[in-house]
Order: structure tokens, then C-alpha cells, then sequence
């Protein structure tokens, strides 16, 4: 397979998809700086002044907070570009594992690994993750996916869970985190990645 000349690695999935836990667990790997674009948006949130309380948990993005802001983007759609322009340039000027449900369908400049899990499972984790009832999370799922999609279909005219724009889409539902991390490194790997541990 021919080497690339990306150095970052961006990876996609929806919610409770464990992006989070993956980009870091490859990020220590092949001595990447983890970066994701939620907390990215959470500074730009308390930058510009915004009265979400709760910000920093991390849960937010299922509180009534944190669905409300998702109203208020919908309204401003400068939170979005201004943190999508930045990661655009952060995966060209560093090597990086960074979490983004955008870059993938924007052209970034780096290797595109899409997490593939079902509602149910995602249900499951997030139900013990955040420590609530599985009927909670599948309410707070299904209102996040439904949102995300509607958001960035109308933003920039992607379908959210589109896997064609992806250089690896890994099934996250038949393999462990350990299985995972192994297809992820090995691809990277192939790719010109350089592991170091």
C-alpha cells in the first residue's frame, strides 16, 4: 500500500461510539497530541461568554444545557466554521488524533477512520458511562443523532454516517477495544504511521 503523506488521523463516529478512548489509545501509540473538537467548542463556548454552566462535565452534551445550545447553533452557525477552519488548520500544521463528526466530510489533510457501532450498543455504553437508565440514554441518543444530522445536512450538506469519504471503517460492534486498536495501528502502520510503542 503506498505511504501517505498525512501525519494526523481523524476519527469519526456518533455518540458513544468511543472516539474518545480510541484517538487516545493511538495517540499514545504513534506519539500524536490528542485533540478533541467537542472541548474545542466547549472553550470557544466560555470564550465568547456563553451562560452554560455545566460545560465541563462531561455529560454536557445530553443536559438540557447542552441541547439548548445545540438550538442556539442552529440560529449561529459561526461556532461551527470558526471550529471547523481551526481543526482544518491544526490536523496540517501538527501531527494529531483529533475526534471530529466534520473534517472527514471537509477534506482534511489526514488519514479518516470511521467507528461503527449500532444505536443499541451505543445505548448500552452510554447508559454506563453517564450512569443512567438505558431508557434515558436511548432518548438522549436519539435526540443527538437526530439533531447532528439535521445540523450538518443543512451546514454543509453531508449525511452524518456516510461512509465513503473514510479511509477505514472499523465494526466496533464484533471487536474489543484491544481488536480495535490493533486494525487502527496496523492500517496506520501500513500507511507510513510510525509507532513507538
Amino acid at each position: 500500500m503506498e505511504k501517505d503523506k498525512y501525519k494526523s488521523v481523524v476519527f469519526c463516529g456518533y455518540p458513544a461510539s468511543g472516539k474518545t478512548t480510541i484517538a487516545k489509545r493511538i495517540a499514545k501509540i504513534f506519539n500524536l497530541e490528542y485533540t478533541c473538537a467537542g472541548d474545542i467548542l466547549k472553550k470557544m463556548m466560555k470564550e465568547k461568554s456563553c451562560k452554560e454552566t455545566h460545560v465541563d462535565s462531561g455529560d454536557f452534551w445530553e443536559t438540557d444545557e447542552g441541547f439548548a445550545f445545540f438550538e442556539k447553533r442552529e440560529n449561529d452557525d459561526s461556532f461551527d466554521r470558526e471550529l471547523d477552519k481551526e481543526m482544518l488548520k491544526l490536523v496540517k500544521e501538527k501531527p494529531v488524533a483529533l475526534t471530529s463528526w466534520t473534517l472527514p466530510y471537509l477534506d482534511c489533510e489526514a488519514i479518516k477512520i470511521y467507528l461503527k457501532v449500532s444505536k443499541e450498543e451505543r445505548t448500552k455504553r452510554l447508559a454506563g458511562r453517564d450512569g443512567i437508565s438505558e431508557e434515558k440514554a436511548q432518548k438522549a441518543i436519539s435526540m443527538r443523532d437526530e439533531i447532528n444530522i439535521a445540523h450538518y445536512k443543512k451546514l454543509y450538506g453531508f449525511t452524518l454516517g456516510d461512509e465513503s469519504p473514510f479511509d477505514l471503517v472499523v465494526d466496533c460492534e464484533n471487536n474489543t477495544e484491544d481488536g480495535e486498536v490493533k486494525i487502527i495501528s496496523d492500517f496506520l502502520v501500513k500507511r507510513g504511521f510510525v509507532a513507538i510503542c
